[in-house]
């Protein structure tokens, strides 16, 4: 008998931009368009209730903890809760975050969605 394992990730797919500010330094890095900084949801409160959030323009803020290594196509930002984070993802190409990033503050526009894989789709993932 062959158990499917069903894992959801909730991934911020930006249409709009990121705002990286590094921690002891005046300069910032922006990508695509200005945020919403007027307008920020924690984390925590889209981890709590995500399917309110679906689809919808949201922004957030916390510091980036891991960067794509091989295209710059995604970064995971810390949550306001311990253990939590979000993953920032964007199309191969469209951005480039750089890896140095990592430790700084982002704050990011974009749609929240939720990724289903099953467990085959999340090993091809891990292992790549």
């Amino acid at each position: 008998m062959r158990i499917k394992t069903l894992i959801a990730t909730l991934a911020l797919c930006l249409t709009a931009t990121v705002q990286a500010h590094s921690s002891g330094h005046d300069e910032s890095l922006d990508f695509g368009t200005p945020v919403d900084a007027g307008n920020i949801t924690k984390i925590s409160t889209l981890m709590a209730s995500p399917d309110s959030y679906l689809d919808k323009q949201v922004t957030i803020e916390g510091t980036i903890v891991a960067v794509c290594e091989k295209r710059g196509c995604w970064m995971k930002v810390a949550s306001d809760k311990q253990f939590q984070n979000l993953r920032v993802k964007v199309k191969d190409g469209e951005m480039v975050f750089p890896v140095s990033a990592k430790g700084s503050t982002a704050i990011a526009t974009g749609k929240l969605q939720k990724l289903e894989y099953d467990l085959e789709r999340t090993r091809k993932m891990k292992a790549h």
